[in-house]
Formats: C-alpha cells, sequence, structure tokens
C-alpha cells in the first residue's frame, strides 16, 4: 500500500493501482510510509512538556523512554500544524 497527501493536507492510504493514477496530479505527494509524508514530530512528554522535530528516526528513538506519553506525526496547513498519525508502541505510524 501507499500513502498520498492531498491538497486539503490529508494523509490517505491508497491501493497501489489508485498510486498509478494519482501520480500525475502536481498537488498530491505520494510516498511508501506515512513519515515521509510528515512534516514534524511531536513528542509529548511528562508532566506537560513538548518538542517538535524534524528527523523520525531522532523520534522513534524516543519511544521507549519512561517519561513520554505519545508520539505524533504531523503537517503544516494554512492553520497551523495539525496531527495526522500517532506511533503505536512498535514504533510506526498509524493514521489518525
Amino acid at each position: 500500500m501507499k500513502y498520498i497527501r492531498t491538497s486539503e493536507n490529508k494523509i490517505e492510504q491508497i491501493s497501489d493501482e489508485f498510486a498509478l493514477f494519482c501520480k500525475d496530479h502536481a498537488n498530491n505527494r505520494q510516498a511508501d510510509t506515512i513519515k515521509d509524508l510528515c512534516d514534524r514530530f511531536v513528542i509529548y512528554c511528562k508532566p506537560n512538556y513538548y518538542e517538535v522535530h524534524e528527523d523520525f528516526e531522532e523520534v522513534r528513538d524516543w519511544l521507549y523512554a519512561e517519561n513520554i506519553t505519545a508520539i505524533f506525526g504531523a503537517i503544516f496547513t494554512d492553520k497551523g500544524l495539525i496531527y495526522v498519525a500517532k506511533m503505536n508502541d512498535k514504533g510506526e505510524l498509524k493514521l489518525l
């Protein structure tokens, strides 16, 4: 499966056949993973602290730290940074 970032700033999972159809649309970005379509990654820590990172590998290294409560993948929109995915306990981003 592939993922597409639409002109409406959403990330959606698509089939390989549909990816070929969407390939010619300039407003759509495609990738094999969600992380490649995210602009930033946000780490939430206890007690009310967060950090914003650009590098996915750096963020994934934080996954098992004891004070981490959640890790999100986010994209920039005209309304600001919005979360589109959340990291599970295996270090994989899943669409919200």
